[in-house]
C-alpha cells in the first residue's frame, strides 16, 4: 500500500527574500540610502519593495519596507520598520544581521539572520513563517539506490582486488579472494 505524505511547510525557496548580503552589495549599509527593490515573475507579475536604510552605530541600524499589496483589488499599504544588529568577524570587519520582527503569543522572535521571506503580509523569518527548504522535502531513501550501491561495491571491489596477492593457497581459495566473489555476487542480479 502506497502511503501519501502532506507536505506540512511551505518551501522558502518559491518566496520572496530580502537578503542583508543584497543590501550590503547594493550600498544600503552605509549612512542613508532610500531606493527599492523589483522581484520579477512573482505571483502577482512584477512585485517590488521601498527601502529605506538608516545606519546610526552598530547598535541602532535600522531598515524601514514599505510596500503595497492587492488582494481582490483592495489596496492595502504596509510601513515597517526592522532592526539591524552587527557583529564583529574575527578578522576585522563586521557582519550584519536583521533582528525577526514577527511576533508569536505576544512575545517577539527576536533571532539574527540574513534573510527574510515575505509569506503572507509580512517579512520575517524561516523559523517564524514554518518555512523550509525544497532540498529538504525530497525524498533520498530511494533516489538513485541502485547507481550509488553498485559505485560503492565497485569501489570495494577494486580495493579487494588489490589486497589478492595469491588467488589460492594449499588447493583453496584465499579469505581476500572468497571476499571478492561476495562482492561480486552482490552486484549481479538475482
Amino acid at each position: 500500500m502506497k502511503k501519501y505524505y502532506k507536505k506540512t511547510k511551505t518551501e522558502a525557496d518559491y518566496l520572496l527574500r530580502l537578503d542583508i548580503h543584497w543590501l550590503k552589495v547594493n550600498g544600503y549599509l552605509g549612512n542613508y540610502k532610500k531606493g527599492g527593490m523589483i522581484w520579477q515573475g512573482g505571483r502577482n507579475k512584477d512585485e517590488s519593495i521601498g527601502i529605506e536604510a538608516s545606519m546610526v552605530d552598530n547598535n541602532n541600524s535600522i531598515i524601514r519596507l514599505f510596500y503595497a499589496l492587492i488582494v481582490n483589488d483592495q489596496k492595502t499599504n504596509f510601513d515597517y520598520l526592522i532592526k539591524l544588529v552587527a557583529t564583529n568577524c574575527n578578522y576585522g570587519g563586521k557582519r550584519f544581521w536583521f533582528i525577526c520582527p514577527l511576533e508569536h503569543n505576544g512575545i517577539n522572535c527576536g533571532r539574527k539572520i540574513a534573510v527574510l521571506y515575505k509569506k503572507k503580509d509580512y517579512f520575517g523569518c524561516r523559523h517564524c513563517q514554518n518555512l523550509s527548504y525544497s532540498s529538504r522535502n525530497r525524498n533520498r531513501r530511494h533516489k538513485d539506490y541502485w547507481l550509488i550501491r553498485t559505485l560503492t561495491i565497485g569501489n570495494k571491489i577494486e580495493a579487494q582486488k588489490l589486497k589478492c596477492k595469491r588467488k589460492r593457497y594449499a588447493g583453496r581459495l584465499t579469505k581476500n579472494q572468497e571476499k571478492l566473489f561476495r562482492l561480486y555476487d552482490k552486484i549481479r542480479p538475482p
